[in-house]
């Protein structure tokens, strides 16, 4: 993961790393997570999930 604009790192900084031993391709730095934008990809999803059906229904009926 590089560097933010918020955080940058320069040689020599302490981090401190996550990674899964099974798959120790995949890292994460603490600190340098971003919930911000996961959350809005997680409220997207979400949305789209609860607008589909009414979406179907508004089309099912203007089909008739």
């Amino acid at each position: 993961m590089a560097p933010t604009h918020r955080r940058r790192l320069n040689d020599g900084d302490r981090v401190f790393v996550l990674y899964d031993p099974a798959d120790p391709r995949t890292v994460v730095v603490l600190g340098l997570e971003r919930p911000g934008l996961e959350r809005a990809f997680i409220a997207g999803g979400a949305v789209v999930v609860l607008l589909a059906p009414v979406i179907v229904l508004a089309v099912a009926v203007a089909s008739r």
